[in-house]
């Protein structure tokens, strides 16, 4: 099983912590009531049943005959029931390639598909975005089929698993302007459950993308910035012009200006407004702080001392911007030695700017 095979190896894609395995913690949300049962410990296919001696007294028995797990005492959280949060996967997953999210819209019922989100092109054109809860071959075919018939054109397919999908699946999808993806080739999970886009994945998703939208990924108002073949990121310069604007200058490439309603993640739209998100402000605050942050410095910045948010909001940045860049490695890594955060790429403001009148303002109404 691979981290994310728990999708649709669990009934109802819900189990105890122990059964999710390494399955990013992020995704899960806890539901009512307990197990009556937990995996066993050693790794066999039975369980160990769930007996209660009193109050917090809990025993768990092997269910099978020889007593291959034994018995020991269950702590109440190991009986803790998550569920998917499918909510905030496919936020991760649209957030990793420039797509915006939607409220899931089924199609078809078995196996599950549903559309999550669209990526944007011209206009109020969108490519759309579906998600199926396949497990195996013949559910992605039956998948592909659901789409085909639903009138799909120029649509991406996740399923959970590259390996579930099959090259006549692909070929159908194909002759259609569609591509189907597996989670595991979009995200990957490193120590402690940090979960960040694959960039393999994503040059995946793009080159479809330049392919069923061209204009999508090359002017202004695209999901992807024109990098010159072979920039790395210290030929990169970001200068922040104006609170919304930056002027971005690749080697000896003319500069160019874009807005940051122009740029994948960096804004969200509420009813009446389209307001910076909190990544646009950390990409300022490296231009009017930095070039280096620490995580003291960030913490004040934040004026939160909760570490784990802080990476979190880094890495979306970085995500963003390796995808909106297409430039294959960390952009803003820490260097343990010196415990700070410092971006390869230059982040700067313009000589006549002061960034922290918007630095301020935007901590005030955090």
């Amino acid at each position: 099983m691979s981290v994310w095979s728990p999708i649709t190896e669990l009934l109802g894609a819900q189990g105890v912590m122990a059964a999710w395995g390494d399955f990013p913690a992020q995704f899960l949300t806890a539901v009512d009531g307990l197990a009556a049962a937990i995996p066993c410990d050693r790794g066999h296919p039975c369980q160990m049943h769930i007996v209660e001696h009193g109050p917090d007294d809990f025993v768990g028995v092997c269910s099978n005959e020889d007593g291959l797990c034994g018995k020991r005492q269950v702590r109440n959280k190991e009986r803790v029931v998550f569920r998917l949060d499918e909510k905030k996967l496919f936020e991760e997953i649209l957030q990793s390639f420039g797509g915006k999210s939607v409220i899931p819209e089924e199609i078809s019922v078995r196996p599950r598909v549903s559309r999550i989100g669209g990526i944007p092109t011209t206009g109020d054109d969108k490519l759309p975005v579906f998600f199926a809860l396949a497990a195996d071959l013949s559910a992605v075919d039956a998948a592909v089929k659901a789409l085909l018939a639903h009138g799909a054109e120029k649509f991406l397919l996740v399923v959970p698993e590259e390996k579930t999908i099959g090259i006549v699946q692909q070929n159908w999808a194909t002759q259609h302007g569609g591509r189907i993806v597996g989670v595991d080739q979009m995200l990957e999970v490193a120590d402690k459950g940090v979960v960040s886009a694959r960039t393999s994945g994503l040059e995946v998703v793009l080159t479809w993308m330049e392919k069923s939208a061209p204009k999508t990924l090359r002017d202004a108002d695209g999901a992807r910035f024109p990098t010159p073949p072979g920039t790395k990121w210290k030929d990169v310069t970001v200068t922040f012009k104006g609170r919304d604007i930056v002027e971005i200058k690749c080697g000896i490439a003319k500069a160019v200006t874009r807005e940051r309603l122009h740029i994948p993640g960096m804004v969200d739209a509420t009813k009446t407004e389209k307001v910076p998100t909190d990544k646009w402000f950390l990409l300022m605050a490296f231009a009017a702080r930095g070039p280096d942050l620490s995580m003291k410095e960030l913490e004040r910045f934040y004026a939160s001392n909760n570490r784990d948010m802080i990476k979190k909001q880094k890495s979306d940045l970085s995500r963003a911007l390796r995808v909106y860049f297409g430039i294959d490695a960390e952009p803003i890594p820490y260097r343990n030695r010196e415990k700070f955060y410092r971006p390869e790429l230059t982040i700067r403001e313009d000589d006549n700017l002061d960034l922290e009148v918007w630095l301020e303002g935007w901590l005030k109404d955090r």
